[in-house]
């Protein structure tokens, strides 16, 4: 099950303990729990409040490759111009419903 159908069956679930339910089934997703905790954990600061609007630029990635950049920019590796640039080029690839679970403010 992909990491945004399994944020979907959660987002769609009114019910606590099936959302637990599901949280317990893909306890041993590694990928589900990294985008978890890159949305959730306040530890976790990135630096950028405002980033330009996403445009289609052919570039492609996977998933993981964009929470490395985000480990990237989190560490201070990238900064400024080009940490915004890096995470603007990795967040275009990420479909509008992950913004929102991948990117805080």
């Amino acid at each position: 099950m992909s990491i945004l159908s399994i944020l979907n069956e959660i987002k769609n679930t009114s019910s606590t303990n099936a959302k637990k339910d599901i949280l317990r089934e893909n306890k041993n997703n590694i990928l589900l729990q990294k985008v978890i905790k890159y949305a959730l954990d306040p530890l976790k600061v990135y630096g950028y409040k405002k980033l330009p609007e996403p445009v289609s630029d052919g570039f492609k990635m996977s998933l993981n490759d964009a929470l490395d950049a985000l480990d990237r920019i989190a560490s201070r590796e990238f900064t400024g111009h080009a940490g915004r640039d890096l995470l603007h080029q990795y967040l275009v690839q990420l479909m509008k419903m992950m913004l929102k679970y991948c990117v805080k403010y």
